[in-house]
């Protein structure tokens, strides 16, 4: 196996499960729930440290730096993002097409909540409206998925690293 497809391995693994809970979230009307972006991110966490050990233990003999780790991790990272992105990108336009509509209503709804007046809720919810819309929600959910997965790799790279090398012997004279 190569680096590459250790990386689509894992990637697509964090990818698909992350759709299926995402699809549970959907049926289970859970989409807002706190306890499925954690899950989210323990999602991801998982398969960035397992393509860490797999990569330092079966392809690199047991050693790798935290450069060779970070670019698995985070190459891991942005398969996942894809697929997630792409997976949101159909599911907000041919399943759930009242996403948009119920963000924008919750949205206002707190602005009201907040006690903002008419006219900084109508100001405020004109520039909203420009930046939820299914494009959008999805460039700011892949760039979110990436630097998560960042930060998730930058972690695990530097706990998995194995960077020791053998002891060098002593030549029997040096002694």
């Amino acid at each position: 196996m190569s680096r590459n497809s250790l990386v689509f391995k894992w990637g697509l693994i964090g990818g698909m499960v992350s759709i299926i809970i995402g699809i549970l979230a959907y049926l289970l009307n859970l989409q807002d729930s706190k306890m499925i972006q954690y899950l989210s991110v323990l999602i991801m966490l998982a398969c960035v440290v397992f393509s860490h050990f797999e990569f330092r233990d079966k392809l690199n003999n047991g050693r790798a730096t935290f450069g060779e780790l970070f670019r698995v991790g985070f190459l891991v990272s942005l398969v996942i993002a894809l697929i997630s992105m792409i997976w949101f990108y159909i599911f907000v336009n041919f399943i759930d097409t009242d996403l948009v509509f119920r963000t924008l209503n919750k949205a206002e709804a707190d602005m009201v909540a907040r006690e903002l007046s008419a006219a900084e809720v109508e100001k405020a919810m004109e520039i909203t409206k420009k930046f939820v819309t299914p494009i959008y929600m999805t460039l700011i959910g892949f760039f979110y998925t990436a630097i998560l997965g960042l930060i998730v790799t930058l972690v695990s790279a530097l706990v998995v690293k194995n960077e020791i090398q053998e002891p060098l012997e002593l030549n029997e004279t040096e002694n």
